[in-house]
């Protein structure tokens, strides 16, 4: 019956899968290049499939370049994905990234996630991904160089609880242009974020979360740097941080102030 009305709603089920996302040599993790055959903006396809994609236990794999070429070791970073992704697709609606011409439309995909992980740990789930987003299909003007970003528009929301620091971390350092002699051995964090994407803006982040047990090893330091934490309010383009404690030895420093994407960071702390 839905084939009458030229459209398909497949339900798709990965169970026990493995996704590798691997680092190329300029730090960058995805980088795609797909050569899909010419779209003409307006046109409708033949049967338009909207499928819903069930995750059952995927596991998210990251391979970290190493420059000596030798094959490095894979880095769990969710050990269990599960949920849904829902794919729908949107003709002639509204351009957005066209506010001077109000008649523009675009074609679309909207997506739609529902997601629960546990990186790393058995146990609970550790952290909730709820998303609504559109996927920009055609590009406004040939004019317009435009990002990844600027490709999508919607809101992601992040409920973590007790999310493990140390695989998060270990990806964010490896995405550095120089490496730095430190490792994120322990730690967790919990809070709620929402980051709203905008064509042609920075992603703007709201919440607040909150960093405990933090443990860092640093080449050439006698001992580790732990009991770090610290409260985070996300302000947009800003970041409170609040109550920063960390202990070496005997110890104890403390910190905070403003970090601003924009204009640098304005933090104070003492011993």
């Amino acid at each position: 019956l839905p084939l009458l009305f030229r459209r398909l709603d497949p339900r798709i089920t990965i169970t026990g899968a493995q996704l590798y996302v691997e680092q190329d040599d300029a730090g960058q993790w995805l980088d795609l290049d797909l050569d899909f055959p010419e779209r003409v903006p307006g046109d409708d396809p033949f049967v338009v499939v909207n499928p819903t994609i069930v995750l059952d236990q995927l596991s998210v794999m990251a391979l970290p370049y190493a420059d000596d070429g030798e094959t490095p070791a894979p880095l769990v970073v969710w050990e269990e994905v599960t949920g849904t992704i829902n794919l729908t697709r949107r003709s002639n609606i509204p351009e957005p990234r066209l506010p001077e011409d109000p008649r523009a439309q675009v074609d679309a995909q909207q997506i739609r996630l529902d997601l629960q992980i546990s990186p790393n740990q058995a146990g609970q789930v550790q952290a909730q991904v709820q998303g609504d987003l559109l996927q920009f299909l055609d590009d406004p003007t040939e004019e317009l160089e435009l990002t990844a970003l600027d490709r999508f528009q919607g809101t992601l929301a992040l409920d973590m609880e007790f999310l493990a620091l140390n695989p998060l971390a270990t990806l964010a350092l490896a995405s550095l242009p120089e490496a730095l002699p430190l490792t994120v051995t322990d730690g967790e964090i919990r809070g709620a974020v929402e980051i709203e994407l905008t064509p042609f803006e920075p992603p703007r982040v709201t919440g607040s979360a909150e960093l405990s047990d933090g443990t860092i090893s640093v080449e050439n330091f006698e001992e580790p740097i732990d009991n770090i934490g610290a409260r985070l309010r996300f302000q947009g383009n800003r970041i409170a941080v609040e109550d920063g404690t960390a202990q070496y030895g005997p110890l104890t420093a403390r910190a905070g102030g403003l970090i601003d994407s924009r204009n640098g960071y304005d933090l104070t702390g003492e011993i």
